[in-house]
Formats: structure tokens, C-alpha cells, sequence
């Protein structure tokens, strides 16, 4: 039971479908390659450092070029010495891991009267999760934290037990925040029974990255695609055919058991009704098309080299079949070297529902009962600005539906060297995928996997029939909600 518990965070937060709208540029031009800002590459004036202590005692986190502007703080702040009192932020990471650190600069700028305290767990799950849990039930703890990262406890019984604030409030009172600045379908993810409950501030886009000419010569047929069951039916039907390329390595270079299920839209409980296997039907689909495929899947992550000059390389020798899309950077990457082989496509990660789903990466959370609302409000709109977003996550996709556009330029002007040139007409594709996701999922860490292969891997062994594993599944989820 204790290996449940420890996965029921993930479980939870498989809400119902939020719809979200598609955004458009605003101006055709706005992705004219001619008129991307240069990117400063020379040296800072001076060393940049962190100037919080992560509690590593370690001062010489060795930044990247790209990584100098944000790090550095702009001479033109404005403080504002009005805000006083006290805020407790409590990462799991080290603050330079998500790139807290230009935040936290800026912030200490902005606000000098604040005292701003910093803690880290240091990457201990355990640890960040235990303190957190008892806090927080005992009405203490951080003003402001990360609850999609706490590994022991989840995320409905925190809410229904009053620990999180409902930051609608804060919202609606404030003229200087809109929500529709930021990509609908990702904010909704933090919204439980109508109250909103966590802020995301980055996500991850899950597309398919591929070329259709040496996928028709495999005899794969998208025309028979309409959900995930399906989709891993037409893998499995393919395999023998892959399997006999000297070259073949995996149908995707990724684990898909993993990808495929966590944007499927298959609810494991409702939380919102508490309904345990409301997708049932689809679940059993999804279970029994993938266990033909469990002997291909791939599993040891560390073993190859996908950097995106050896992807392109893969794809079309037929190494790999699939690559996965995450973000601007794996997009301009991978997607700038491949062309050279033939055209590309990008494909959804398939749906229940034919949504176009998303991977919310990080959130955030204000204590219910903080002294510190404001300045914890305060935070979040930094984080949250179009400043920070557009600069600073370099790898996982910003919130903030313009700093996407900043993003894309910024990523396609750092690399542009490396590939084929792209197009005006790409970039626009992109992001309209990005911005026009419909459905939204949390993100599981990848050692884990996904909860449900525990129940099921003795299925796809042969050693306990399907019913036997569902219904472990049920007893377990059962108990979980009777507590």
C-alpha cells in the first residue's frame, strides 16, 4: 500500500476535459526571421552568481551563454518599497534547476522591504514531501510551494482538506493580471470543483515527430487511427516488418506505455465525483493493445545519444520511427534537421476524445492561512510575466501565449546554424499547436514510469490474467477513496 500512496498524487490530478481556445499571431509578421532581436552572446560585465543560497553552500553554478541576460538584473527596475513583510519559498530543486534564480534576483530588486527566504530539499522527494505534508495539514509551513512535487501525498485530499488557497481571489482583484494572456487549457489545470488551486507556470507540448515516406514504407496506416488503443494497434502491426530493418532500434525513442497513456485522457479516478475507472472500456483497450508492444518498448533512457543531428540520423535510417516533440528547442532542433531527408509531419499524441493534449511540467501553490498572500501573489505574477517566460524556460514551454512567439525566435536564432533553414510558415504551425491544446495532464516523474504498470507488467508477463490485475487495481482505489 505504501507504493499506492506514493503514486496517488499523479492519479488524482487526471480531472475531466477543460476546453481551452486556439490562439492565432496577432500580426503575420511577428515571426518575420528578419525581424528576431539578436541574442546577446558576449560576456556579462561581470561574473554572474546566485545570489540565494539553494542551502548547497555552493555559490559557482556555471551558466550557460544563453542563460547571462536572465541571470543579470536589469538596471531599469523599478523598486518598489511599499511591500513589506516576510516570504517563504520551499523548492524541491535547487533554484538555478528551474531556473528560479533570475525570479529571485528580480524579486529582491523589486521588492527590497520583502524578506524574501529561499529553501531547497535538494532533490529529495521524500524529504520535501514529508515536511511539506506535515506543515501543511498542521496550518504551517512555506507561504509558497510546489505541490505537484510532493511524492507521498496527493493532490484532492490536500484540497479538500483547506491547504491550498483559491487564488481566483487574488485574480479577480487584480487589474494588472489578465488570464487571457496565458494559454487557457494549461491555467484551467489548476482548477478543482471551481476553484483555482495551483498556478502552472510551464508545460510540455507531446507531438509525434516523423517522416510519412519511411513511415508508408513500414505499411503504417494513420487513416485507422482514432484513439491510443488503436494507435498502439497499428505499432504492434507494423513491428514485424520494423523488426527486420538491421537498423531497427525502437518504434520511438521513448518509452510509450508512459507517453502515450498520460495525455490519453483516460481518467483512472474522476476526481471531481470520485468515481474510480470512469474510462473502464478504454482503459481495458488501451491495456490489451499495448501488451503485444511490451517487449519492444523502450526502456533504458540513458543507453542512446538523441541529440537532434543523431535523431534526424535515426529517423531516417529507420533506426527509430517516432521522435517526440517537447518543446520550442526539440521542435527548431529536431524538426530544422530532418527536413533535409524529406518532409515531416507532426502528430498529436492520440486522444479518447480527439483533444490536443499537453504535460503541465511545474506549478505553484499559496498556503491557505499565509500572512504573505501578497507577496506570494507578488511572486507568482513575476514568474508569471512576459519577460521571464519568453527568457527564461529554454526547454519546457512558457504559459504566457506571447513569450511562446519570443521563445520560438530566440531558440530558431540560437541554433539556426545547425539545420536546414525553416520557415515563417512552420514556426506559425507551431505554435499554433502549442497554444490551441484543448486537454491537459500533470506530469509523472520518468522513474516512475506510470503507476499502472505496477498492476499491470504481470499481465504483459503472462503471469496474472487481466481481470486479476483490474481488480487489484479497484480494491486499491477503493480503499484510497474510503479514506
Amino acid at each position: 500500500m505504501k507504493r499506492f500512496f506514493h503514486i496517488i498524487c499523479a492519479l488524482t490530478l487526471l480531472l475531466p476535459i477543460l476546453a481551452g481556445c486556439g490562439d492565432v499571431p496577432a500580426d503575420e509578421n511577428d515571426f518575420d526571421i528578419g525581424n528576431i532581436p539578436p541574442v546577446n552572446t558576449g560576456e556579462p560585465d561581470a561574473e554572474p552568481s546566485p545570489t540565494v543560497s539553494s542551502g548547497s553552500g555552493e555559490d559557482d553554478y556555471e551558466y550557460e551563454w544563453w542563460e547571462l541576460d536572465v541571470v543579470r538584473v536589469p538596471d531599469d527596475l523599478v523598486p518598489d518599497p511599499s511591500q513589506t513583510g516576510d516570504l517563504n519559498l520551499f523548492l524541491l530543486y535547487d533554484p538555478d534547476t528551474f531556473r528560479f534564480t533570475p525570479v529571485i534576483n528580480r524579486y529582491r530588486v523589486i521588492y527590497p522591504n520583502v524578506n524574501l527566504t529561499v529553501e531547497s530539499a535538494m532533490g529529495d522527494y521524500e524529504a520535501y514531501s514529508t515536511r511539506l505534508s506535515t506543515e501543511l495539514m498542521a496550518g504551517t509551513g512555506p507561504d509558497l510551494f510546489s505541490p505537484c512535487q510532493m511524492e507521498n501525498a496527493d493532490i484532492l485530499k490536500l484540497a479538500e482538506a483547506g491547504v491550498f488557497m483559491d487564488l481566483n481571489v487574488l485574480i479577480e482583484s487584480d487589474k494588472d493580471f489578465n488570464l487571457d494572456d496565458y494559454v487557457g487549457a494549461v491555467m484551467d489545470g489548476g482548477v478543482l470543483n471551481g476553484k483555482r488551486y495551483l498556478i502552472p507556470h510551464n508545460f510540455l507540448i507531446r507531438k509525434f515527430l516523423y517522416l510519412p515516406s519511411r513511415l508508408e514504407s513500414l505499411g503504417f496506416d494513420e487513416t485507422k487511427i482514432n484513439d491510443p488503443a488503436s494507435f498502439l494497434n497499428e505499432l504492434v502491426r507494423t513491428l514485424p516488418k520494423a523488426s527486420e530493418l538491421g537498423s531497427f532500434i525502437s518504434m520511438y525513442n521513448g518509452n510509450i506505455f508512459f507517453h502515450v497513456f498520460e495525455t490519453s485522457g483516460i481518467r483512472i479516478i474522476d476526481a471531481e465525483t470520485k468515481t474510480i475507472l470512469p474510462d473502464e472500456k478504454q482503459l481495458e483497450e488501451y491495456i490489451k493493445a499495448y501488451k503485444p508492444y511490451y517487449n519492444y518498448d523502450f526502456f533504458a533512457y540513458s543507453e542512446i545519444e538523441w541529440w537532434h543531428e543523431t535523431i534526424a540520423a535515426y529517423l531516417n535510417s529507420r533506426m527509430i520511427i517516432f521522435d517526440r516533440i517537447a518543446s520550442s528547442i526539440t521542435f527548431i532542433t529536431h524538426a530544422g534537421s530532418i527536413k533535409k531527408f524529406g518532409e515531416y509531419q507532426l502528430h498529436a499524441m492520440p486522444h479518447i476524445n480527439g483533444e490536443n493534449p499537453v504535460v503541465i511540467a511545474n506549478v505553484l501553490a499559496i498556503r491557505e492561512g499565509s500572512p504573505n498572500v501578497q507577496n506570494a501573489w507578488n511572486f507568482i505574477k513575476l514568474i508569471l510575466s512576459e519577460e521571464n517566460q519568453g527568457r527564461r524556460h529554454f526547454q519546457l514551454t512558457p504559459v504566457h501565449k506571447d513569450s511562446i512567439f519570443l521563445q520560438i525566435k530566440s531558440t530558431y536564432e540560437n541554433f539556426k546554424d545547425d539545420f536546414t533553414e525553416m520557415s515563417n510558415e512552420e514556426f506559425e504551425m507551431y505554435y499554433s499547436l502549442v497554444t490551441g491544446v484543448t486537454k491537459w495532464s500533470f506530469y509523472e516523474r520518468y522513474y516512475k514510469i506510470n503507476f499502472l504498470f505496477d498492476y499491470f507488467e504481470p499481465y504483459f508477463k503472462d503471469e496474472i490474467s487481466y481481470e486479476d490485475a483490474v481488480a487489484r487495481l479497484k480494491n486499491d482505489l477503493r480503499l484510497y477513496l474510503s479514506e
